[in-house]
């Protein structure tokens, strides 16, 4: 069986703008046959300092997943 994974992230701050983003998809062939597991998962966060008791946050979220297994738990 195999699994493979990736893990991105980052993120930083430019005068009242601050960024973060993270990606993350997994590729297994679980612990069975016929048990498949494919996921990407992708998330951004955006916040901008508009006074100085003030600001405003955009939050954007992506999920996929493609699994074999007809059952959980």
């Amino acid at each position: 069986r195999y699994t493979q994974e990736v893990f991105l992230q980052g993120g930083d701050t430019f005068g009242d703008l601050g960024i973060f983003g993270s990606f993350n998809a997994r590729h297994s062939a679980g612990v069975r046959a016929n048990h498949d597991l494919k996921y990407a998962d992708l998330f951004f966060k955006s916040v901008y300092a508009l006074a100085p008791n003030q600001e405003l946050t955009v939050k954007l979220s992506a999920y996929h997943e493609n699994s074999q297994v007809s059952y959980s738990g």
